[in-house]
């Protein structure tokens, strides 16, 4: 109770799968997301417009050039581009949504509060947290610091709260293709 109390102070928002406002989509996962933790407005969130733009952290300027070229073809639709808000494919992405006015969801795989990447990805989450059309989630505490099993863990939520996932660069075996693969088996 204390905890949450702390983590709403510090402007994070909380809902439960029993909560009105929980993502509907969300609770016909396998395995559902018990809390979701956020900033911004989660009822922004419309499933039938998202599109997943994932890939690779470690990018070609190509795929780069090639995602915002993307994602600035869908200015003034509300597409909503969802992605994991890292380096590379998620950062280029995020960034070109927020330059095209368009809604984007950020899906971490760690806690709001130890988000600790720097450079691009600290501005994006800045820039994200005071944007109205911008939604960052996770479902580990906000204090849950990041492990390569929580990445894993959340690109099926990546691929859940989109209608489409559109991999634009990544090598065998990344979080992209497991992402790709979350979605292919929701359909």
């Amino acid at each position: 109770e204390r905890k949450i109390q702390e983590f709403t102070e510090q402007g994070i928002s909380i809902t439960n799968i029993l909560e009105d406002d929980y993502p509907e989509i969300l609770r016909h996962l396998k395995t559902p997301p018990t809390i979701l933790y956020y900033y911004g407005d989660i009822s922004e969130l419309c499933i039938d417009r998202n599109i997943a733009i994932v890939g690779t952290r470690n990018s070609s300027s190509y795929a780069e050039n090639s995602t915002r070229a993307l994602v600035q073809s869908l200015s003034g639709s509300d597409a909503c581009i969802v992605s994991g808000l890292a380096a590379g494919i998620d950062s280029a992405a995020h960034g070109a949504a927020l330059d095209s006015g368009l809604l984007t969801i950020g899906v971490l795989g760690s806690g709001l509060l130890e988000f600790n990447y720097g450079g691009l990805q600290r501005e994006l989450f800045k820039r994200m947290q005071a944007d109205p059309l911008s939604l960052i989630i996770s479902e580990f505490a906000p204090d849950q610091t990041a492990r390569s099993w929580t990445y894993a863990h959340r690109n099926r939520l990546i691929a859940a709260l989109s209608q489409a996932t559109v991999v634009i660069e990544a090598p065998l075996g990344s979080g992209a293709l497991i992402t790709a693969e979350h979605a292919l088996n929701l359909g």
